[in-house]
């Protein structure tokens, strides 16, 4: 599923809306949303994303997120290699706790970490972030990061929530925040309602082990 359909869903949820409320705000009727969420138009009209942008005051960039880009799994010719952690899993889907692992390291060549501090290692669990390139027993490497109000937009961070670990998109919105899944399966989560909220750290890379 193209990936500004998945984050049209989203905002459909998110926003309480109706078909027929979207084809208003973009201008056309209710049967022409409901071909593209069920797949008989190929993809998002430009004109749509760009009204609906406009009419909740999104970001720019709102149905164009970034998909994860693999990295090379097989070793490089680089004679420069780093070890980091590989802590456990982070579940890319709600209510799945993160497996902790110790004494185990993953060694990476250094220019995947270049002006990284504090890297490790988890293995995804889940598929809620299947929309971005990001699937069940992949590794992801994260940069561990604490401050939350340095988040941006459209940015895939890691969260302890609850004594959950999960990996999702982070969105800020009329000052609420969210954790957005890229698989239109999985709600997205309001963080002003928990309380019990840590940020774990900001994605940097994917390593996707050979099948």
């Amino acid at each position: 599923m193209d990936l500004a359909v998945m984050k049209l869903l989203e905002l459909k949820r998110l926003k309480g809306l109706t078909n027929e409320d979207i084809g208003r705000i973009c201008g056309v009727g209710k049967q022409a949303v409901t071909n593209v969420f069920h797949g008989r138009t190929k993809e998002v009209p430009a004109f749509w994303l760009a009204q609906i942008i406009e009419a909740f005051n999104l970001d720019a960039n709102y149905f164009y997120r970034k998909k994860a880009e693999i990295q090379p799994y097989t070793d490089t010719s680089s004679t420069e290699f780093q070890t980091i952690p590989l802590l456990g899993r982070i579940a890319a889907s709600f209510n799945r706790s993160a497996e902790e692992l110790t004494g185990e390291g993953f060694v990476l060549p250094s220019f995947m970490l270049r002006n990284k501090k504090q890297c490790f290692a988890l293995r995804v669990s889940g598929d809620s972030m299947m929309g971005a390139g990001i699937l069940d027993g992949d590794i992801c490497i994260i940069e561990k990061q604490e401050n939350a109000s340095a988040l941006k937009n459209g940015e895939i961070a890691a969260f302890r929530i609850d004594g959950d670990t999960t990996l999702k998109y982070f969105e800020k919105n009329n000052g609420q925040a969210w954790l957005v899944p890229a698989n239109p399966k999985y709600q997205p989560v309001c963080l002003n309602t928990k309380t019990d909220i840590e940020l774990i750290g900001t994605f940097v890379s994917l390593l996707r082990p050979p099948s």
